[in-house]
């Protein structure tokens, strides 16, 4: 019994370690390394929708897909500045490092 509870309680300290290790990969970023991660990551959700049958329709959608995930993780970061919460409750650094992250976007 005794070993069984070390378990459960080692086992939950390694799942709050592993998150916060997650978290810390998560909020140290740089602008331009969150630009990229955003833009990847609706590049993956839009080609979820897109089933192109050559490889010169795959060669112009791509195109098309990274300007529109661009565009899409402009819009994010857009409506992160525009909350009045956000930008109300958080310190100024917070929002120096999204107006970074947006123009990262822009460079991409």
């Amino acid at each position: 019994m005794v070993i069984a509870k070390y378990a459960v309680k080692k086992n939950k300290t390694n799942t709050k370690t592993k998150l916060k290790k997650e978290l810390l990969k998560h909020f140290n970023m740089t602008p331009k390394e969150k630009a990229i991660e955003l833009r990847q990551e609706f590049v993956f959700r839009i080609n979820e929708y897109i089933e192109p049958k050559t490889w010169d329709e795959v060669e112009s959608l791509n195109t098309l897909i990274y300007k529109a995930a661009k565009d899409c993780a402009e819009l994010a970061v857009d409506e992160i500045l525009n909350d009045p919460f956000y930008t109300n409750t958080i310190n100024i650094s917070g929002v120096y490092y999204w107006q970074e992250v947006k123009q990262e976007i822009e460079k991409l």
